[in-house]
């Protein structure tokens, strides 16, 4: 009779093995936009936004000149193998730290390529500088997905 719990044990854990990694999400593409249109990102900041994993890492920024842009857009696409809400927290850096300015919960629905964004207001009195966007689970906020950072002049 061990033999045959094992045995069904062990087909249990490798059925619903592949069932738990797809309920995993993925960002697979992010962009800073002057707008979206169908779902997709126009008039792209140059250079491409890009996702890193390190918040203190000092790559090349997107640059957004705020005396033309008034609003940016953060598109994102995620890949999730089950709904669940997703979570942008945009930061400013004010010179002694990261200010949290918004956040922003977005429903995300089963998909290989689920397209979302949030977008903020730019006031250049008042959000010129470094910005930071970290993309996380809205219930489990400490894992984050995805760090983009941009610059506005």
């Amino acid at each position: 009779m061990g033999i045959y719990a094992l045995a069904f044990l062990l087909a249990s854990v490798l059925t619903f093995t592949p069932l738990l990694a797809s309920a995993e999400m993925t960002v697979v593409g992010v962009a800073l936009a002057n707008d979206i249109q169908d779902r997709q990102p126009i008039s792209e900041f140059e250079p491409t936004a890009y996702c890193e994993m390190d918040t203190e890492a000092q790559g090349t920024m997107p640059i957004v000149d705020s005396s033309v842009a008034n609003r940016i857009f953060f598109w994102t696409k995620v890949q999730s193998g089950e709904a669940g809400m997703l979570r942008h927290t945009w930061y400013l850096n004010t010179g002694t730290g990261w200010q949290q300015a918004v956040e922003v919960d977005l429903n995300i629905v089963m998909s290989p390529g689920y397209r979302t964004w949030s977008s903020k207001r730019i006031d250049p009195s008042m959000h010129t500088g470094e910005w930071m966007i970290k993309v996380t689970l809205a219930d489990d906020t400490g894992r984050v997905l995805c760090t983009t950072k941009f610059r506005v002049t």
